[in-house]
Formats: structure tokens, C-alpha cells, sequence
């Protein structure tokens, strides 16, 4: 509902569906003033407040230190969403580009610098499936770590096309309500047309280890008010204890914004944003063929209000 409804107020804010990640993608927490979306109960209450997950999140970064501090934080809420009807796929891209690069890097000192660790990695980002993913609704492209450092420098979609079609190719789904998707934010990700005519969602919590979070943020620098009160208290002991450095007080602007999407004034771009423009998107509207295809599909899907399942529309999955 609270995608639903923040998708509603940037609809109604960029009729043009320039987006904010690409034409018609969007960042959640791009478009917030505070950069995060724990002021939103929705968010924190459910996904980061996650015990299945929590349970995850501590056998990847292990269990409390000897300070008795958790071995990681919740350090953001967010995720993006895409609109229906759009036909390129996103430029391939890493959350963490400078942290990938360090990862590349040969004789870095992984204890001197966590960011440069390959396990446990310093950030991991859980991405929480609100409907069904599917070939044709915009699920989510990886490369594994051993192709992106075989190439070591991120692709522009048409050389992608000519030269790793199956990178394009090569998506997630099928994911049901309910289904969580756990990456490495290094790893290079991308999205892929969204040929139905529903908006595709994929709100997400973040956890960055304690190491990691210590090493980039001195003491004076880690107490950022994200979370008001109200919706802290909400959470269980466990969660609370991930979250004790991003409590807001009574005082600070968030407190009057929850449950309160607080979108900034200027929350999408009219044109790509920098690290896009020099990447040409690859659009499968491009020939002809898939062009028809997608006609008919959006015929269906008007007249069933669903994607029919037509073979003739699978070489939209991948360059023609």
C-alpha cells in the first residue's frame, strides 16, 4: 500500500516519467528528504524488524562482538520501483561502485579496510517481493562476481547487447509475495523492461557490518536521526539494537513526518542522471518485431488485465 501510495505522489509530480534511476525507475530513497524511509513504519516495522531475515543477517556477519555490540546495523530503507510500460533495460550498476572497486583491487588489506573484505561483505541489501516477479514485470539482472571481474569495468547496455546478450537475459524470477532477494550491493544489478502495465515494487532494508559502519563513520559522525520514537519503540529489542544509532528526538524534522512519505521538492530528473548519460540504454522496442509483440501483449493484457503468456513475445527476454 505504501509503495502504491508513494508512486501515487511522484506520478502526479513527474506526468512525464522521467524518473530519478532512468526513464520510468525510481529510487525510494532518492526521493525523500531524508535520504531513508525508517521514518515509515511500513519499512521499518517489516523489513527491518524481520526476524527470518535478522537470522539471516547475523550468520552472515556473525554473531555480537566482544563489546556486545551487534556484528552489524540497519543502515537504510528504501529500494525502487518501476513503471509499467517501460521498455528499456538499466544501465548496469553497483550500489557501492567505489566499494567494488576496492574489491577489485589485489593486495588490499581486507583487515584494514572492511570495505575491500570479501566476506562478510560490508553492505548487503535484502530486497522484499510485495507481488509476484515475473519475465515480463521488470525483475532484477545479476552478474556474478567472477564475470564482473573478468571485464572489471561496468559495460553501457548496447555493448551489453552485442557482446553479453545473456547478461540481459539474466534475471531473477520467478519470485512469489513474500520471497526475499539477498545480493551484495558490489554486485553489479540492473533492471530489465517492465512490459505490463502495472508498476513493478521492490522495497528493501539495508544491514552494513559494525566494522564497516565503525570504519567509515568517526564516533561524532554515526548518530544520524532517521527513525522517530514513536516507530522505534515499535520494534523488537533485537531490531531496536541495529537501529540505536539512527533514533530521532522529539525535536528533529522526522519526528513530524512519520508514515509521511516527505518527498523532496525536487525528486525526479529530466535528464539521466551522470552515471547513465555516457551508457546508452538498450530498448527492446528497438526491432520491429519485439515492437508487435509488445502490442499484442498490451492488448491482452488490457482486455484480461494480466500478461498473457505468449509464446511468440519470449525474444523479449533477451536482444533480437
Amino acid at each position: 500500500r505504501d509503495c502504491r501510495r508513494i508512486s501515487g505522489a511522484v506520478n502526479r509530480r513527474d506526468p512525464q516519467r522521467d524518473g530519478n534511476r532512468g526513464s520510468g525507475r525510481y529510487s525510494f530513497s532518492s526521493l525523500t528528504v531524508p535520504g531513508n524511509l525508517f521514518h515509515m513504519a511500513s519499512w521499518s516495522q517489516c523489513l527491518v524488524d524481520n526476524p527470518e531475515i535478522l537470522d539471516v543477517m547475523e550468520h552472515i556477519f556473525g554473531p555480537p562482538r566482544v563489546d556486545g555490540q551487534p556484528a552489524y546495523v540497519a543502515y537504510e530503507a528504501g529500494g525502487d520501483f518501476c513503471l509499467g510500460n517501460v521498455a528499456q533495460f538499466q544501465a548496469l550498476h553497483s550500489d557501492w561502485s567505489s566499494a567494488t572497486e576496492q574489491a577489485f583491487m589485489s593486495g588490499e588489506d581486507e583487515q584494514a579496510n572492511p570495505i575491500a573484505r570479501w566476506s562478510p561483505p560490508p553492505l548487503v541489501c535484502v530486497n522484499y517481493c510485495v507481488q509476484p516477479l515475473t519475465r515480463w514485470n521488470g525483475a532484477m539482472r545479476i552478474v556474478p562476481w567472477r564475470e564482473m571481474m573478468r571485464h572489471g569495468h561496468l559495460p553501457c547496455v548496447s555493448w551489453e547487447a552485442e557482446a553479453h546478450p545473456q547478461w540481459l537475459a539474466a534475471k531473477v524470477f520467478p519470485q512469489q509475495i513474500g520471497d526475499a532477494l539477498l545480493r551484495d550491493v558490489r554486485v553489479w544489478h540492473g533492471g530489465t523492461p517492465n512490459l505490463s502495465g502495472d508498476a513493478r515494487y521492490l522495497p528493501s532494508a539495508m544491514f552494513m557490518s559494525r566494522d564497516a559502519f565503525d570504519y567509515l563513520f568517526d564516533a561524532s559522525a554515526r548518530h544520524v536521526p532517521l527513525i522517530p520514537k514513536i516507530i522505534f519503540d515499535s520494534l523488537s529489542l533485537r531490531a531496536q539494537r541495529l537501529c540505536v544509532d539512527s533514533i530521532a528526538g522529539d525535536t528533529d524534522e522526522v519526528t513530524a513526518h512519520v508514515d509521511d512519505p516527505w518527498l523532496r521538492p525536487q525528486c525526479v530528473w529530466a535528464e539521466a542522471p551522470s552515471w547513465e548519460t555516457c551508457r546508452a540504454q538498450w530498448s527492446v522496442m528497438a526491432s520491429p518485431d519485439v515492437a508487435r509483440a509488445v502490442t499484442m501483449v498490451q492488448r491482452e493484457e488490457h482486455r484480461s488485465k494480466r500478461v498473457a503468456d505468449l509464446t511468440s513475445v519470449n525474444r523479449m527476454c533477451t536482444p533480437v
